[in-house]
C-alpha cells in the first residue's frame, strides 16, 4: 500500500518567504551595493595611477636605455683611443 505524500505546511512556506521578503530588503546595506559608484570611483583612480605609473616606467626605462647607449658610444671612444695607443706604441 502506498504512503501518502506529505502536505506542506503552509504557514512554515508563508514564513520562509516573508523571511526571504526581510533579507532582500536588506540588500541595499551590502557596502559592494549600496556605494558601488565609491567602489567604481576608486577602481577608476587606481586605473589612472596605474597608467601613470606604466608611463613612468617606460620613460625611466627609455631615459636607462639612453645612457646605456651614451655609455657604450664612450666605450667605444675609449677602445678606439686605447687601440690608437697601443699601435704608436709598437711603432716604436
Amino acid at each position: 500500500m502506498a504512503q501518502p505524500q506529505a502536505q506542506p505546511n503552509y504557514q512554515r512556506l508563508a514564513d520562509a518567504f516573508t523571511t526571504a521578503s526581510e533579507e532582500c530588503s536588506r540588500l541595499p546595506n551590502i557596502p559592494a551595493i549600496n556605494n558601488s559608484q565609491t567602489l567604481v570611483d576608486l577602481i577608476g583612480q587606481l586605473r589612472d595611477e596605474m597608467g601613470q605609473l606604466r608611463d613612468e616606467l617606460r620613460q625611466s626605462a627609455t631615459r636607462t636605455t639612453e645612457r646605456f647607449d651614451s655609455l657604450q658610444a664612450n666605450i667605444t671612444i675609449i677602445q678606439t683611443d686605447i687601440s690608437a695607443i697601443h699601435t704608436r706604441l709598437d711603432a716604436r
